[in-house]
């Protein structure tokens, strides 16, 4: 006995059909845009690993994005971002500014103790 093909072949495009709608695929991917995409909670956190409120500085997606006074120049050190104030011998450039320096320069010639 043969069977007619039409109902399994509508049966197939029916499922092939309906798997594209719930296609978890054609979800944007994550970027630091100034948008909330993809995996984010909130506008770029997964750009702000170190919860301060800045956003990765070495990325080129943020650098596009951002102004400098809102990009972190450590990304990984919650105690370094423009906001901040240099802390004087705590090895860490806290102000994101290379001409703060962290220590003292006594003799004032540009290299500290």
């Amino acid at each position: 006995m043969n069977r007619p093909l039409v109902p399994v072949v509508a049966l197939i495009s029916s499922a092939l059909a309906l798997s594209c709608l719930t296609d978890v695929s054609l979800t944007k991917n994550s970027m630091c845009d100034g948008e909330v995409n993809g995996t984010e909670t909130t506008v770029d956190d997964l750009y702000d690993k170190d919860g301060d409120g800045y956003f990765d500085g070495d990325n080129p997606d943020c650098v596009a994005t951002y102004d400098a006074s809102a990009l972190d120049c450590n990304d990984a050190e919650a105690d370094a971002n423009p906001g901040l104030t240099e802390v004087p011998c705590d090895s860490l450039d806290n102000d994101c500014d290379e001409a703060t320096l962290d220590e003292d320069d006594w003799d004032e010639d540009g290299v500290t103790s």
